[in-house]
């Protein structure tokens, strides 16, 4: 199921001994602050399949075939739409995207000229706003004749939670399968480690809950530093 903020902060309360939130000082509030970021960075570093999905519309123009992404998001999920509601063809590799004209349309010059966009190119690198900092950008080709828009489908990067937050109604963008298996069992053994927490007769189950989750981990891909397969992005015919 869909959890809230503030319903997995009442959660973590209880672990700590307190049923009414309303109680619950500021060093509490903290520690579960820090418990649900860190839950959710370690299925961040696991791999895209643990959060939901958004859909979002890229708006383009006549002559541009370069589009930067939010840096928020942390991978692009294909297939790909134009505002037409044609799908269009991935391609498998930078080298498909820079000789598209030789590959795709039998000519002899590199690069792509101008026409109707019916191929992608998904491209990650390292920007300059940071060293950790990664830039995606989408490729269309051809370069498009006309404006336009594509619809395309995106996982964002774990959010980094503030104590505002936790007063919210914000729903956790996690993947309902795995809000109960494996997020909440992780952010209950991490705020086992407030100086707060005195119920020594928890442990052994949450520890136990905590153990199985990052098992479920390691069956979806390993952990930590999971590397998740790639979509196949290859042309289709």
């Amino acid at each position: 199921m869909s959890l809230t903020i503030t319903q997995v902060q009442n959660d973590l309360l209880s672990k700590l001994g307190l049923e009414d939130p309303t109680q619950a000082t500021d060093g509490a509030l903290q520690d579960v602050l820090i418990a649900i970021n860190g839950a959710m960075q370690q299925l961040q570093t696991a791999g895209q399949d643990y959060f939901t999905r958004e859909k979002l519309s890229i708006a383009f123009a006549a002559g541009t075939s370069m589009y930067p992404l939010p840096q928020s998001i942390q991978s692009v999920i294909g297939p790909l739409r134009l505002n037409s509601g044609q799908s269009i063809r991935a391609l498998s590799s930078r080298g498909e995207l820079d000789q598209f004209d030789r590959i795709f349309l039998g000519v002899s010059s590199f690069g792509a000229a101008q026409g109707n966009p019916f191929a992608y190119w998904i491209e990650n690198l390292r920007d300059d706003a940071g060293p950790d900092a990664n830039q995606i950008t989408l490729h269309l080709v051809p370069v498009p004749l006309n404006g336009g828009s594509v619809t395309i489908e995106v996982v964002n990067d774990a959010p980094t939670y503030t104590l505002e937050d936790l007063v919210t109604d914000i729903v956790l963008p996690i993947a309902q399968n795995y809000t109960e298996s494996i997020f909440l069992p992780i952010a209950r053994w991490l705020v086992t480690r407030s100086s707060l927490f005195s119920r020594p007769e928890l442990l052994d189950g949450l520890e136990k809950d905590y153990n199985n989750a990052i098992a479920r981990l390691a069956m979806a891909g390993g952990f930590p530093a999971a590397v998740q397969p790639a979509p196949d992005r290859a042309p289709q015919a």
